[in-house]
């Protein structure tokens, strides 16, 4: 997708609040870590990876590859800021250690379409994309269905490709992932996320 999209306002179905996506700056992150990786069986090559706290998933996915990052709680984040300064202080900084061989950002948990969290990968992916011009990744336990359902296509607007669906451990395929699950460009997996394009 292209940086130029613009959309200025999100409506956040938990809190039923409409956010100005510029206000979202000053909402405190769940960060557990950001990190350079070398991800080519993620598809994504070199990335900045941005792992939330918290997943709200039910049942959890037996043998989850990160259950440290599973709790809802304030202590386990290691990065607690406000988003705008996440940016210019963690994310920027790598982006520029590593800019000339970088692909994309990733955005992976817990899970990364909870709430709050979901604010957060607007804002980010929206810079990510207006201002570095890079790829965005978001991989999600939830399945198609239930993003559509749930009100939560709008947060994807920004996000070139998805990786969807619970990790089923009988159906382990490769290191992070499970043969069930569905990854591909975003407005494949999801043909109505045009109507936020525009």
């Amino acid at each position: 997708i292209k940086g130029e999209i613009m959309i200025e306002e999100i409506f956040e179905p938990t809190t039923q609040k409409v956010w100005r996506i510029d206000d979202i700056e000053n909402l405190y992150t769940e960060i557990h870590t950001i990190m350079l990786s070398n991800a080519d069986d993620l598809y994504t090559g070199w990335t900045i990876s941005i792992y939330f706290q918290g997943c709200d998933i039910e049942p959890k996915c037996k043998n989850c590859h990160n259950p440290e990052l599973q709790p809802f709680l304030k202590e386990k984040s290691k990065i607690h800021m406000p988003y705008k300064k996440f940016w210019d202080e963690l994310l920027l900084p790598y982006y520029e250690q590593a800019k000339s061989m970088l692909k994309s950002v990733t955005f992976l948990g817990g899970e990364p379409l909870a709430y709050p969290h979901r604010l957060g990968v607007i804002y980010l992916s929206k810079k990510v994309k207006q201002e570095l011009g890079l790829e965005t990744f978001l991989y999600t336990g939830r399945v198609e269905r239930e993003v559509i359902q749930q009100n939560l296509l709008p947060f994807l607007t920004y996000i070139d490709r998805v990786k969807s669906g619970r990790y089923v451990e009988s159906l382990k395929d490769g290191i992070f992932g499970s043969s069930n699950q569905k990854y591909g460009r975003t407005e494949e997996l999801f043909p109505d996320i045009i109507k936020y394009r525009k």
